[in-house]
């Protein structure tokens, strides 16, 4: 008896997430978000980074909502938008890998160069990472026709 109670509550918190309810929407996201972040976390490693794909994943859910079907299940969807996410962080992990190989190439086999690069800081990293990012997409716009 108690399932079909939980069975009838919870279709009534996807109707009314669908229809924009935001009380509804606050109950899913809070009953599948520890299992969304477990998910999550296998593949970043990182708590951080987890709750922000987590969060990301919610909030696009949310505003695409209106083009989800009646039916859904709502962590279906939530891991569907979690999964492109995590892919996309992926594919940034990679770049900068990409770009700190070339930086210690670039280094070469100059102590002084080297030295200089382990004690730079992230942030100082991340601007050069933002800049190669910048020169790719000016490259691209200027060389491949739109």
């Amino acid at each position: 008896m108690a399932l079909k109670s939980n069975t009838i509550e919870h279709s009534f918190l996807i109707t009314g997430f669908l229809e924009g309810n935001w009380d509804c929407y606050e109950k899913l996201v809070l009953k599948y978000f520890d299992r969304a972040f477990a998910y999550t976390i296998r593949f970043t490693k990182s708590t951080e980074i987890s709750e922000s794909i987590v969060e990301q994943a919610c909030h696009k859910l949310w505003a695409e909502r209106s083009h989800l079907a009646r039916g859904i299940d709502f962590y279906q969807c939530l891991r569907r938008m979690i999964g492109g996410l995590i892919l996309d962080h992926l594919r940034e992990v990679a770049k900068s890998k990409k770009l700190q190989n070339a930086l210690w190439k670039k280094a070469g086999k100059n102590i002084d160069d080297q030295v200089s690069l382990l004690v730079t800081d992230q942030d100082h990293i991340k601007s050069l990472l933002e800049e190669y990012r910048k020169a790719q997409m000016r490259y691209k716009l200027t060389t491949e026709p739109s």
